[in-house]
């Protein structure tokens, strides 16, 4: 049974590693290039998430109705980019808490025929915090219980990742043949 434990905690450990080097390196990527992923389940609701002078954004419209799938589009910033990358769908009065934002608003448009209100909800997160906390399980691992890893350790620890990258792959197949549909 200790043995059973020692491995949970170096595999996840290891994924805990991965996934902060994974947002450091996004976290540099966002001063030079915005990447920008649209995704959603057909029916729900459709979310944007953007990546942009070191912080996170999610903007989800909550009204529902998504026509389904994932995209994905990365355009070079400018000098003079910014913070919300003149994206016209945010609210005009942000109410940012310490760096972070997390906020439910309305829209009001004029289409043809009827005015009409959408709700979205905004959610921006600084890259440090994740890559801090990311980052606190690999350094309890060095700083205290370090062990010997052995060969089983180390095939436990390549599975999970293997594991935890197959599962995000489904899930991007799934959104994109639901929107084929």
């Amino acid at each position: 049974m200790k043995r059973a434990g020692w491995v949970t905690w170096n595999v996840l450990s290891a994924l805990s590693f991965l996934f902060c080097l994974i947002t450091l390196g996004f976290w540099l990527r966002s001063y030079w290039v915005r990447d920008t992923f649209r995704f959603g389940w057909a029916g729900g609701n459709c979310h944007v998430a953007q990546s942009i002078l070191g912080r996170f954004h999610v903007l989800s419209n909550i009204d529902g109705g998504c026509m389904g799938g994932a995209s994905h589009v990365a355009d070079r910033l400018s000098p003079d980019a910014i913070w919300n990358g003149g994206m016209s769908s945010y609210p005009r009065e942000v109410r940012w808490r310490l760096g972070f934002v997390w906020q439910t608003y309305s829209s009001f448009h004029m289409g043809i025929g009827k005015p009409y209100t959408n709700w979205h909800r905004l959610i921006i997160i600084p890259f440090w915090f994740p890559t801090v906390v990311l980052g606190l399980a690999p350094a309890a691992w060095v700083w205290g219980e370090r062990h010997r890893v052995g060969l089983i350790d180390l095939m436990c620890i390549v599975a999970a990742i293997a594991l935890a990258l197959a599962f995000l792959g489904y899930l991007v197949r799934a959104m994109n043949e639901t929107r084929m549909t």
